[in-house]
């Protein structure tokens, strides 16, 4: 009877810690599969013949199709500068410079409601809609109420992700992700 009790114990708690480092390595914190710089993380093997199956997991929790390698280059933000959690009643000023790409996006998505569809215009920006300073940086307020300049509305409730894609970017940006400038995510005030 002991000996099944063990057992027991040995499966169940096996059980809870291949759950929990699965889920981390679906979230991308751990460095196995993904690979992060600053608050941004590159799932680099994304679009691999063999894509491995936590980055696959991973873009299936966001109802998002891997990229295709040739010409997309996406990276995530789920925390900023200062690694706390992006939250929507908080105001973010994303800045930095123009990334080496023909163009790019920057969207934000709930992280609670992760297939939540792009409903508001300003969910999401291209390049080709912002304002540039002078040397070719750009700043963009990441806000619920209206900003001037460059603004994105993140989704109402809670915790949201911040989603970088390049397309058709630089040969070594395709070869090494994280080579490239990402923007800084600094949080201003909350709510």
């Amino acid at each position: 009877m002991r000996g099944l009790l063990w057992f027991v114990a040995f499966c169940f708690f096996g059980t809870l810690l291949g759950l929990v480092t699965a889920q981390h390595a679906v979230s991308g914190r751990f460095g196995v599969v993904s690979e992060t710089k600053g608050p941004w993380i590159a799932w680099p093997r994304a679009s691999d013949a063999k894509i491995d199956p936590y980055t696959r997991a991973h873009h299936l929790s966001f109802g998002l199709v891997p990229f295709d390698r040739f010409d997309t280059v996406e990276y995530e933000a789920r925390i900023d500068d200062a690694g706390r959690s992006l939250n929507g009643d908080c105001i973010y000023l994303v800045r930095g410079s123009a990334p080496q790409a023909r163009w790019w996006s920057l969207s934000a998505v709930a992280l609670d409601d992760r297939t939540e569809a792009v409903s508001e215009p300003r969910d999401g920006l291209v390049s080709g809609q912002l304002i540039y300073e002078a040397d070719r940086n750009f700043r963009v307020t990441v806000s619920r109420e209206l900003q001037a300049g460059n603004w994105l509305r993140p989704p109402e409730a809670g915790q949201f992700v911040l989603h970088l894609r390049l397309y058709t970017p630089a040969a070594a940006v395709l070869q090494r992700p994280l080579t490239v400038e990402l923007p800084s995510i600094e949080r201003q005030v909350c709510q």
